[in-house]
């Protein structure tokens, strides 16, 4: 989950207090602990010194107590995230995605670069590790944080890479996106189609981007073999073009009309280069797994749905995008045969396939 902070005010609680929440997230796969720790002025060093960036700051005096959440385990960077300080000001400070990307687009990028052979090192600005212990102690209202947070980022920087996207606006049918400085230049037509919100237009018309390797037939007919990264959608596909006479049409992308029920092109191919504007029938849509031997059978409504649908190209964070998503593939699984293969990667994947084809 991503960080996330709830405000209650006074007249919103039931006691007529003002309440603060918020977690603080971690990196896919692992949970970071925090502490809740109090942060006395003689306990602060006179000079600041980034983990992460190694720039060092120095501090004013007159310094207020504060609380922190920092991370408990040392090495990554302290990570603050919020506290309030004597002056009874609170701060929250690692809400990234909540940021206006206008102003993350404007901020001088200051990267931190090591030293390397004679070279010295560069330290890096100021980021989400620092700006609690750097603000915080130091104001006694929100606008003395704020012009203080403004002041050390024209002086020091900050080392994060603002989003390559800075903001896109939708009037109508016409939608104005708006790139970061450090990527205008390199800006790629699928980026501004991402930053557009593509899949969802995609999916308003009942379409959506299937990660799989799309192929076409000796029949005329779409066979999508989808599935994660690395668990053979490639090699099925190049079997079945030279064992079977298929052709395949992109190596790791189709654009799947619902109502239709046809595979289309799209521009992306993944590492394959491969990328043809075709349009064909959809026979199958296969799930891979990898195994010791071939097998093929129908999934569960469930597994279909729930494998084909982790497959999909949506904004995961935004309800109406996965609320659309998932109208797309329910009524897509209902309609289109969805199998289960676990299978080598010979030929023999491709005649286990092609009799359970002939079958349904």
């Amino acid at each position: 989950m991503a960080c996330t902070t709830i405000l209650v005010g006074k007249a919103a609680s039931y006691d007529g207090s003002t309440m603060i929440a918020r977690n603080d997230d971690s990196g896919s796969g692992h949970f970071t602990a925090k502490k809740f720790t109090v942060i006395h002025p003689e306990e602060l060093p006179k000079i600041y010194r980034s983990v992460l960036s190694h720039v060092e700051i120095p501090l004013p005096e007159g310094a207020l107590r504060f609380t922190a959440m920092p991370n408990a385990v040392e090495g990554k960077g302290i990570w603050a995230a919020s506290g309030v300080n004597a002056a009874n000001v609170g701060m929250t400070a690692t809400e990234t995605i909540t940021s206006n990307p206008r102003v993350l687009g404007a901020d001088p990028l200051v990267e931190y670069q090591p030293a390397k052979g004679e070279k010295p090192e560069v330290p890096g600005g100021i980021g989400e590790e620092d700006i609690v212990y750097l603000v915080l102690p130091y104001i006694h209202s929100a606008r003395e944080g704020v012009l203080r947070l403004g002041s050390l980022l024209e002086q020091y920087g900050t080392p994060d890479k603002p989003p390559r996207f800075t903001y896109a606006l939708t009037r109508g049918a016409h939608t104005e996106v708006t790139f970061a400085n450090a990527y205008r230049a390199g800006a790629s037509v699928r980026a501004v189609l991402e930053a557009a919100g593509l899949f969802d237009i995609f999916a308003a018309r009942g379409m959506l981007v299937l990660h799989s390797a799309y192929i076409v037939t000796s029949a005329g007919e779409a066979i999508l073999f989808s599935g994660p990264s690395g668990v053979g959608k490639s090699t099925q596909a190049a079997l079945w073009e030279r064992c079977a006479g298929a052709r395949v049409i992109n190596g790791d992308r189709a654009l799947v009309d619902v109502g239709k029920k046809t595979a289309n092109g799209i521009f992306y191919s993944g590492t394959s280069g491969i990328s043809e504007n075709v349009t064909a029938p959809v026979r199958a849509i296969v799930l891979l797994g990898q195994g010791s031997e071939n097998r093929v059978f129908v999934p569960s409504p469930q597994a279909a749905f729930a494998g084909v649908l982790s497959q999909c190209a949506y904004y995961e964070w935004d309800a109406r995008s996965a609320e659309q998503m998932t109208e797309c593939v329910a009524r897509l699984v209902s309609d289109v045969p969805v199998l289960r293969m676990d299978c080598l990667p010979d030929a023999t994947a491709v005649e286990t396939l092609r009799g359970k084809l002939g079958g349904i």
